[in-house]
């Protein structure tokens, strides 16, 4: 019978949940949501891969391939510090959740 009080003084609060999707979550500067890349400003100079600790980014410089596994990113934004062309952004969006592991292949 302790929480009763408890209980009972919560029933007038409002509720701490937002109510995504159908009302925008302020995010916080410097949020790091979903990922981007710019073919245009990428080299293929493997800087990304090399600094990725997940290693969530698989980049073929022959091919011009680049890849980017959303499962195993920890979203460091090591690969967007020290990219030198800058082609990498994590922009503040909030990403929308899947039930399958998602592989962003581009070319």
């Amino acid at each position: 019978m302790r929480f009763l009080p408890t209980a009972i003084k919560n029933i007038f609060k409002k509720p701490f949940t937002y109510k995504y999707p159908y009302k925008p979550i302020i995010l916080p500067q410097g949020f790091r949501g979903d990922f981007s890349w710019d073919r245009n400003k990428c080299i293929f100079c493997e800087v990304c891969e090399r600094v990725c600790p997940a290693e969530a980014i698989n980049v073929e410089k022959e091919k011009k391939n680049y890849e980017w596994d959303s499962g195993k990113c920890i979203f460091c934004a090591q690969c967007e510090e020290n990219c030198p062309t800058k082609a990498i952004h994590f922009i503040e969006k909030m990403t929308q959740v899947d039930t399958e592991r998602k592989i962003r292949k581009y070319q």
